[in-house]
């Protein structure tokens, strides 16, 4: 290369250097040691701009980057500079995430383009998703849910995914583990299951943002702010969620009836392989019995008994199996009556004895079948029945025990005697705006299964995830500047925010079910009569169901999938 080629090479590379904007003012004192979830506003601020070389000059392509959050370089005008380490000297110009700079004369509102978006952004990139993800932490929607059963992991993962930042979720669980309560009857006729019941909770995956968290205790009573555990915890939500399930009669649950109230025969300890051992002694037992069993005794036809009594003639040796059940049909209206009849002649073709329209005189709480012996049932008709075993599925109580204490505020919302939660058509309990019930412990009537819980989270979690919405929006709105100050207290009421959005009901699955609906919206109409949220829109019914296969018996799969869900994983095993 020539030296007049040099020479000019040279120049044009000066010519460049000088078209180059200069170095970006340092945004953000990035102190590693403030807390990783919302920090104070004081720590964000802007370095002194004597720091920062020649600023940069004011024209088009700043005003693009005013607006779009973006510099002449391309870089965020927020984010960390890569490389560059935080001043400590600081103007004490407070730094906003609507602003621009502390010469900036943006519009400070949150349906700016940057703010939008990033209130929008999945999971934050950088340092300025970070900051509009603290502010939006900062007003939250706190939801609560107490249990951590199948339907409470299902909602939670559900709001996670959808809500995201939107929403703060506190879980109230008194156990390290939890008991897969469905696949309780499988592990009594297949034992290799029962070690597994008891799944643990992994709290450090169980959730995918750190700001949610899981709060050990035993819930005692509810009021309309917050709810309070045995320890003396006062636990205050925007939405409450009660999904604790029910209560089932042996097998599948052992209970203990010793002391007030009924609980787990399961002693829970600290050490969790005592909780395992524990229960896979009591599944162990009641296999033994079964297998030795000449004649077997299944109390119930609904789901849970026919499923056993399908499964029993598979598998066990018995001579004899009678089946019970106080209705002239087998399951309930909410199957049709050609399966109902189906199943009720393969039954009596693999030779099950069937009873109907018969009732067993048998205590309605306690152990009844367990521990597992001989015993005379008689029926209110007059009939003994002797078998070397009696398998009770009469049927489940709601695990509401902690709803009792405040009589005034849920007399009216929870049954007497099955302790179910009453509902509406969005699942929230009747006369609180606030509190939703899913699962189990709702009385609504039908097949209550993994496929219902879905369907109702969905419900819940796209009604919650709306109010979430609007509430971080108002409150934004409200307190302007200093959103991350949301500590002072706020003027906008949580409940008063459902009559501006759009709530999503739960579509019943059967006939039954929308019946169960409709008699909860009446009890809501008499004894909550100041209620002005209810209306009488047409409520929807899906088809029903016109088409079933054979009643499933194996839970190895609903297992795994709990797992999932509690942070843990179970593997396969050979005797699954």
């Amino acid at each position: 290369m020539s030296d007049d080629e040099v020479k000019s090479r040279s120049r044009r590379v000066r010519k460049l250097d000088d078209q180059c904007a200069p170095p970006p003012k340092a945004m953000l004192n990035q102190n590693k040691d403030l807390p990783s979830r919302i920090s104070d506003d004081s720590s964000r601020t802007l370095t002194d701009a004597s720091q920062a070389p020649d600023s940069q000059a004011p024209g088009k392509k700043r005003l693009f980057g005013k607006f779009f959050g973006l510099r002449k370089d391309k870089s965020s005008g927020v984010g960390s500079n890569e490389g560059a380490k935080a001043d400590d000297k600081n103007t004490g110009d407070s730094a906003s995430m609507y602003d621009g700079g502390p010469d900036s004369n943006d519009t400070k509102s949150i349906f700016s383009f940057r703010t939008r978006d990033l209130l929008r952004s999945e999971s934050g990139n950088g340092a300025e998703a970070s900051v509009v993800n603290e502010n939006v932490l900062a007003v939250a929607l706190k939801v609560v849910i107490i249990g951590f059963s199948y339907s409470g992991a299902t909602l939670s993962a559900y709001l996670e995914k959808i809500a995201k930042y939107h929403v703060k979720i506190i879980i109230i669980e008194q156990d390290k583990e939890v008991y897969f309560t469905a696949g309780a009857h499988a592990a009594c006729l297949d034992v290799t299951l029962a070690p597994y019941l008891e799944v643990p909770i992994n709290e450090e995956k169980v959730f995918k943002y750190k700001h949610n968290q899981i709060i050990r205790g035993s819930v005692c009573d509810i009021t309309d702010e917050y709810v309070e555990t045995k320890d003396g915890k006062m636990i205050h939500y925007d939405v409450l969620v009660v999904a604790t399930g029910s209560i089932y009669p042996p097998p599948n649950q052992f209970q203990n009836t010793t002391g007030p109230g009924m609980g787990l025969l399961r002693k829970k300890t600290e050490d969790a392989d005592t909780t395992h051992t524990k229960t896979t002694k009591e599944m162990t037992s009641y296999f033994q019995q079964y297998l030795k069993s000449k004649t077997i005794l299944v109390i119930g036809g609904g789901l849970t008994g026919c499923e056993f009594t399908t499964r029993i003639r598979k598998d066990a040796n018995a001579r004899k199996v009678t089946l019970i059940h106080d209705k002239p049909m087998l399951l309930d209206d909410s199957f049709p009556e050609k399966f109902r009849k189906k199943l009720a002649d393969k039954l009596k073709y693999e030779g099950v004895e069937l009873l109907l329209n018969e009732t067993a005189a048998i205590p309605t709480d306690g152990n009844f079948g367990y521990p597992p012996k001989g015993r005379w049932v008689e029926t209110k008709a007059g009939t003994m029945i002797f078998s070397d075993i009696q398998i009770n599925c009469t049927g489940h109580k709601g695990n509401t025990s902690f709803m009792f204490k405040n009589e005034k505020m849920f007399k009216k919302a929870v049954e007497e005697t099955s302790n179910f939660i009453k509902v509406n058509r969005y699942m929230q309990v009747i006369g609180h705006q606030k509190i939703f019930a899913i699962g189990d412990c709702t009385n609504i009537d039908g097949i209550k299964c993994f496929d219902r819980i879905k369907k109702q989270v969905a419900a819940v979690g796209n009604s919650i995830c709306n109010w979430a919405m609007e509430h971080v929006k108002l409150h934004l709105e409200e307190f302007g500047d200093d959103s991350g100050g949301g500590g002072g207290g706020s003027h906008i009421d949580a409940a008063a925010i459902v009559d501006s959005i759009k709530l999503e009901y739960w579509h019943p699955d059967s006939d039954v079910a929308l019946d169960s609906i409709k008699r909860n919206e009446i009890d809501q109409s008499i004894y909550f009569t100041k209620e002005k949220w209810m209306n009488n829109e047409n409520y929807p019914l899906e088809p029903r169901i016109t088409t079933f296969g054979e009643i499933s018996t194996r839970k190895v799969d609903d297992l795994k999938h709990f797992y999932r869900l509690l942070g843990s994983e179970l593997e396969s095993h050979s005797g699954f």
